[in-house]
């Protein structure tokens, strides 16, 4: 009888354990999900979303660099933050102005990170944290190579505004039945944007063609978020110019 029962407890104990193992494997952090996502890709640059490797609600990340202070980070977010930082770099989810989950990036003095997010696109910008809400929190990511491995480097996907125009005018000149020749044409921006297209995170584009020098027939004008490259034509069908999706 005894026997039996301690047969019994051992395949409990070793199901208990499967199933932890189980659990572990699933339990991945937010790092290592996104770089299995990137090791999958074979191309050099890609888009990636933050939200989609996090289970649970938030409302902004902030993602900071080194070197920054715990009172960087509470003036610039507007939140109590007391962890000390040692030379680290990571990213932070708020959820109702409520700190809910971090992570630090894995430090690498002798080489690249194996996989950062750095808070602007602009490498040398002395702003050293950016707060992003959910839906803008989309990230252009670059495979680096490094002693034969794989490294990842993302910042945040944001088209300026001669990236838009530039797009606007090719999509435009692909789409249009008799067409004049490009050069007949000009493109502009503004950030002027009507007030029911107007998100706070676009642009208006408008093409013109030329007649005698001048710019004074309107063709085509669109309404462009500068984080996704997404949005509406002036007729309101929807139109996609990211080359990275």
């Amino acid at each position: 009888m005894k026997r039996k029962t301690v047969f019994i407890l051992a395949i409990i104990f070793c199901i208990s354990l499967t199933g932890c193992a189980a659990l572990g494997g699933s339990n991945q952090s937010i790092n290592e999900k996104i770089i299995a996502y990137c090791d999958k890709i074979d191309e050099s640059q890609f888009e990636v979303r933050l939200s989609d490797f996090t289970n649970f609600e938030w409302d902004y990340v902030i993602i900071y660099d080194l070197p920054v202070t715990a009172k960087d980070i509470s003036e610039y977010a507007g939140i109590n933050y007391e962890k000390a930082l040692d030379l680290q770099s990571g990213m932070i989810f708020i959820k109702d102005n409520e700190i809910i989950f971090e992570e630090y990036f894995k430090t690498d003095f002798e080489s690249p990170y194996p996989f950062v997010i750095k808070p602007y696109t602009d490498k040398d910008s002395e702003q050293k944290i950016n707060k992003i809400s959910m839906d803008d929190a989309i990230f252009l990511a670059e495979t680096i190579r490094y002693n034969n491995e794989r490294r990842f480097l993302l910042k945040p996907l944001m088209f300026d505004k001669k990236e838009l125009i530039d797009m606007a005018l090719e999509y435009f000149i692909n789409n249009t039945p008799d067409i004049l020749p490009k050069e007949e044409y000009h493109a502009g921006g503004s950030i002027i944007v009507p007030e029911e297209y107007d998100d706070g995170k676009s642009i208006t584009v408008e093409i013109r063609h030329i007649n005698n020098g001048i710019n004074n027939t309107l063709d085509a004008r669109y309404f462009i978020n500068i984080y996704t490259a997404k949005g509406v034509d002036f007729s309101g069908n929807a139109i996609d110019f990211n080359p990275y999706k």
